[in-house]
């Protein structure tokens, strides 16, 4: 008798060894499996924020489209792509700007004297460039990791030509 308990001990010692390797080993698996997940996840997110920021851009570009109405300056150190509309007799304007680490947008009388940081914040955005090349402009944003260049070619002023 003391054989066969001997043999039922040993059985069970190394059937819990390999329920113990079976675990461990679909622990690394998940531990695996949720590492791709959060590295997928931060890399949509990352898309998901220069796609917006770029179509956003695009967007407000192209609704304003009309002569006059879109210009390109600076707001306060930043580039910015300038809306100027009349309102009951006002003049207002729209500014797209990155300022803090984030694309903003302000709605605000023309001759208002506001700081960058009032405006609203779009997206994550790591710099904001506008160029007025003439009949077009170009707009270069980075979010840090990578930079896209948007040209816009202007109807508005093909038109007034």
């Amino acid at each position: 008798m003391n054989n066969k308990m001997k043999k039922g001990s040993l059985g069970g010692i190394l059937a819990l060894v390999a329920f113990t390797l079976f675990v461990a080993s679909l622990l690394m698996v998940l531990l695996t499996g949720a590492d791709v997940v959060k590295r997928l996840t931060d890399r949509d997110r990352e898309n998901y924020d220069r796609m917006t920021a770029t179509q956003y851009i695009a967007t407000r570009v192209h609704q304003s489209d009309v002569d006059g109405m879109l210009s390109v300056g600076t707001f306060g150190e930043n580039s910015a792509i300038i809306i100027t509309e009349e309102i009951e007799g006002s003049l207002y304007n729209t500014l797209v700007y990155c300022h803090n680490g984030y694309l903003r947008e302000m709605f605000c009388a023309a001759d208002a004297e506001l700081s960058p940081t009032f405006g609203e914040e779009i997206v994550p955005m790591e710099s904001f460039v506008a160029e007025d090349m003439g009949d077009h402009i170009r707009v270069t944003v980075s979010d840090g990791k990578r930079e896209d260049t948007l040209y816009f070619s202007l109807r508005s002023r093909k038109e007034a030509n």
